[in-house]
């Protein structure tokens, strides 16, 4: 029997960890929301002040490829410098930086205007990261038996934020001009940041020998996922940068609704995300191998609406109207929700198969290369995305994307095969060893354990 008390005292924790988890999922909307808020209105700002549309692109581009090279050594250094000190001090930097950001409104010189910009802009990505890397290694340690399903919840706030921060972003700029959406987002942020200080508990991190931000990327099977993930993001980047204008151009939607594909799409993706993290949760116990195989579905998947969206050149036989355009919103939202949350949950379990340690570790170390990876392939999408779209158009862009898709589908399935016929094969030879004047056998050490060949998802 269980002591009188403990089913109380199980429920006060339990209470306890919810009351955790909507604190810093609210922070976490807020820290995505100040990244979005900003691409409606800032490169007209800019135009406005005498800069020209690259030095904008270069300012926006900046976010991205500063978060990708600091996300991966942050989660490593979360279990040094500790989850929650990461969190507020990343989310609290976000804050400050999205006020001091809204103030450049009052500066008239276009050069100054965009060196202030893209260094409050870079200062900005460095806070976001480590906060958001933060936040999923703490949901990943406390919640450990339901990670992939509190991590695809968690996920889900980042497509609301996608969704709504633009039109935020848009309606405060309408209503108080340049400054009160960065002020406001950043005061919020401030306020979340404080209310989290009060109610997150710092716990101890075990500090491993082997924590650099190398040790995770020595893995093999972290690369295919690495890749794919790669490629996805900058598929949905490509999307962003040519929807808008796409569907104008082709008179599927008129300048006043370009946000409906936003709309979509990033309501699509906030549902999947929190149905597979509970899918992943249920199965993955069971069977290790179905974060691959929803990996390879997923990109096969993600293809197939990168190719209708245009439509593609090669397929003249589909229409463009809206319910084509509807449906590929909602197949883009639905296959980023297949590949981004068994993402993480594949990489945790290659980690802890290689023995780096588990736990909230495991998850900084992840959550790391997962926004490596997301910000990578954002930049590159963006900059390359719309380069190609310029010089063909966005019909065989997305084409050439939905091979992509393709591609990191094969990969991953490519790997994952040759990964279980090594498993087997190592764990069914022999060495022989020369002792006393005759061979003796002597099992070889397996490269994956019996466990991995039933079902490897290392």
């Amino acid at each position: 029997m269980k002591p009188v008390g403990m089913e109380g005292h199980h429920g006060v924790v339990r209470w306890y960890k919810w009351l955790e988890f909507v604190t810093i999922s609210a922070l976490y909307t807020s820290i995505w929301s100040s990244a979005s808020i900003i691409a409606p209105f800032f490169p007209p700002e800019a135009i406005r002040k005498g800069a020209n549309q690259a030095s904008a692109g270069i300012v926006l581009g900046a976010f991205s490829i500063t978060s990708f090279l600091v996300a991966s050594p942050f989660g490593s250094l979360v279990q040094r410098i500790g989850g929650k000190n990461m969190f507020l001090l990343g989310a609290g930097l976000c804050g400050c930086t999205n006020i001091m950001f809204g103030l450049l409104g009052r500066i008239d010189s276009s050069t100054a205007f965009i060196a202030s910009a893209l260094i409050l802009r870079i200062i900005e990505a460095v806070g976001s990261s480590a906060a958001l890397v933060a936040a999923m290694s703490i949901i990943g340690g406390h919640h450990t038996h339901y990670a992939p399903q509190m991590l695809g919840l968690l996920d889900m706030f980042s497509g609301l934020a996608f969704m709504i921060g633009p039109m935020v972003g848009t309606l405060l700029y309408q209503a108080g001009g340049f400054e009160l959406p960065f002020f406001t987002l950043g005061g919020l942020c401030i306020l979340l940041t404080a209310l989290n200080g009060v109610v997150l508990q710092g716990k101890e991190t075990k500090i491993v020998k082997d924590d650099s931000p190398t040790s995770l990327l020595r893995i093999p099977a972290i690369w295919p996922v690495a890749f794919a993930l790669f490629i996805s993001t900058a598929s949905l980047a490509v999307f962003n940068v040519g929807i808008a204008y796409h569907t104008e151009k082709i008179g599927l939607l008129p300048a006043g609704h370009a946000g409906v594909p936003f709309f979509i799409q990033g309501s699509t993706y906030a549902i999947s995300t929190a149905v597979f993290g509970m899918l992943v949760n249920k199965l993955v116990k069971q069977y290790k191998s179905t974060t691959r195989v929803m990996l390879v579905l997923g990109y096969v998947l993600s293809s197939v609406p990168f190719m209708m969206i245009g439509p593609s050149p090669w397929l003249p036989f589909i229409p463009s109207n809206i319910l084509v355009l509807s449906i590929s919103c909602v197949l883009i939202g639905l296959s980023m929700g297949v590949v981004c949350v068994p993402s993480i949950t594949d990489i945790v379990i290659s980690a802890e198969r290689k023995g780096l340690p588990s736990g909230s570790a495991a998850y900084g170390m992840a959550s790391g290369v997962f926004l490596s990876c997301f910000h990578l392939g954002s930049f590159v999408g963006s900059t390359c995305g719309g380069t190609l779209i310029d010089r063909y158009d966005f019909e065989l862009t997305t084409s050439l994307f939905a091979m992509g898709n393709l591609t990191a589908a094969v990969v991953i399935a490519s790997f994952s095969i040759w990964e279980f016929q090594c498993g087997k094969r190592n764990a069914a030879e022999r060495s022989s060893d020369w002792r006393g004047g005759e061979w003796t056998e002597q099992p070889m050490t397996p490269l994956l354990t019996e466990e991995d060949t039933a079902g490897s998802s290392l």
